[in-house]
């Protein structure tokens, strides 16, 4: 179970001064290490988005004429040492790997300052620019990923400046972040928990067929354990069956980690329906089995989940966290925001909308609004997103843009596309499976049909200079309404100077 994404970055540069090294101790106090620089490095903090909600990641950098040396560390809710470190460390390389679009040289397991570490050298060949090497050490220490990263171009190493950077390494351990060890009762979350391990608090937003919802989550881990208190609440819920929505939830649940059910019950808390699902899923070699209780208490819906790592069993612990749970209250939305109800009216005579800074227009059969604006720094680069949707009876009708310093029109577009509808697919818990070539204005597009449990989505992916599009319909399976959506879809257009992107 990948608890994490690791990210590469990649920036900073070695000076070289005939056969001696030229270095200069730098020390961060936030980051509790010091290593020795052959360049002043400059520092920045960017939320990064990861499963568990917004993760602060910290980097620093610097360049040089030829070499670039960089640092980056992120805080996790669990504690990563005691994690299953073979499968993290799998999950690391892997990505590492697939990020630079290189191949693995070698690898070594290393301990630094009594902290485990790999030390990785790969070679790759970024898109029209001559061949590197990298070269990244990563270290865990406790709830802390440590990065230090080399990249210069193949022939043209100092190993004097790259040995001297990465020998220099020292790291004090990190005091976890800030979480609460005792009962969880935070001040509108309307439940009550004490878990065995401290629990971080953190918050993501995700788009969903009801609009934007916020998630809260509470997690922390042990040796052999991971706990995660969860809660959203959606005006989806008041429309819906109680048991159909926990099921339709617990199945998601089970599907999205391509899991095999060990057991689904009904159960209830108080007043309050709910559903218990068990269920194992290999993943970077590892079985992790997950028992997960679901609540619904009005349209706010709770999940309390503890994972295993590789063992059937509970730990002893495990009870006392699931009886401790209570709910204080129901939530209820404000009735301006309930939601469509399910008998009505389809879609309404289209209309145009469009967007000045998005560069775009479409004819939409329902309302649209701006859900969510995300910046987020991937890969060395900052990529920022801005989605607007629209929801009438059972359909979404959904546009989105990215424009990211990473994306390139003219450089191998069709696997660029490949792997933004892969990406699309995955944020839906579906399969993608490209359907033809499209264009808009001459620039390159594909069409998309991702099947997902209960929805198809039909999505038309462009690239523009350094900026993707994405135009979409949901809708539950046979109710996909081709007609609605291709006109849709085929009312997507650019404004006025979008083209020359």
């Amino acid at each position: 179970m990948q608890l994490f994404r690791p990210m590469l970055c990649l920036g900073l540069a070695a000076v070289l001064a005939g056969c001696g090294v030229k270095t200069t101790a730098f020390k961060s106090v936030d980051g509790r290490f010091s290593v020795q620089t052959p360049v002043p490095l400059q520092e920045a903090s960017v939320p990064q988005d990861s499963d568990l909600g917004m993760l602060m990641m910290h980097t620093l950098t610097g360049r040089g004429r030829t070499h670039v040396f960089s640092i980056m560390y992120l805080d996790s809710p669990f504690n990563l040492e005691k994690l299953p470190l073979q499968a993290e460390y799998k999950a690391l390389r892997e990505h590492l790997v697939s990020n630079t679009q290189g191949t693995l040289i070698s690898e070594q397991e290393i301990s630094v300052s009594g902290h485990p570490g790999w030390d990785l050298v790969l070679r790759a060949t970024p898109a029209g620019q001559k061949p590197e090497r990298f070269r990244d050490v990563a270290v865990i220490v406790g709830h802390r990923l440590y990065q230090f990263s080399v990249e210069v171009p193949v022939g043209a190493a100092n190993e004097a400046a790259i040995n001297a950077f990465f020998q220099s390494i020292k790291i004090q351990p990190a005091p976890p972040p800030a979480a609460v060890t005792g009962p969880t009762s935070p001040e509108g979350g309307n439940f009550r928990v004490l878990a065995p391990v401290p629990l971080l608090a953190t918050v993501k937003k995700e788009n969903s067929q009801a609009g934007i919802l916020t998630i809260h989550f509470f997690s922390g881990s042990e040796a052999d354990a991971s706990y995660i208190t969860m809660y959203y609440d959606s005006p989806a819920a008041a429309g819906q069956d109680p048991a159909v929505y926990l099921k339709t939830f617990a199945d998601h649940l089970v599907q999205s980690s391509h899991g095999e059910i060990k057991s689904d019950a009904i159960l209830a808390l108080g007043p309050y329906p709910g559903r218990e699902v068990i269920f194992t899923y290999p993943e970077l070699g590892t079985t992790f089995v997950s028992h997960s209780r679901l609540y619904l208490a009005g349209n706010r819906l709770y999940e309390l989940k503890i994972t295993t790592f590789g063992k059937s069993n509970l730990p002893p612990e495990a009870e006392g966290y699931f009886k401790s749970f209570i709910i204080t209250a129901p939530t209820n939305l404000p009735a301006t925001a309930a939601p469509t109800p399910l008998s009505a009216a389809a879609e309404g005579t289209p209309v145009a909308f469009w967007s000045g800074p998005g560069g775009f227009s479409v004819m939409t059969p329902a309302p649209m609004n701006t859900t969510n604006t995300n910046t987020i720094y991937t890969n060395n680069h900052l990529s920022t997103s801005h989605e607007f949707l629209g929801v009438a009876g059972h359909r979404q009708y959904a546009v989105g843009y990215t424009d990211s310093d990473n994306y390139d029109e003219n450089s191998n577009y069709a696997q660029q596309l490949a792997q933004f509808g892969s990406d699309l697919g995955k944020k839906l818990g579906g399969e993608a499976k490209m359907q033809q070539s499209v264009t808009v204005m001459g620039h390159p597009g594909a069409e998309f049909l991702i099947t997902g449990p209960n929805t198809v989505t039909k999505a038309r992916i462009y690239l523009v200079g350094q900026r993707s599009y994405h135009v979409l319909v949901t809708a539950p399976k046979g109710e996909e309404n081709p007609p609605a959506a291709e006109a849709f879809l085929d009312s997507f257009s650019l404004l006025a100077g979008e083209s020359a992107k």
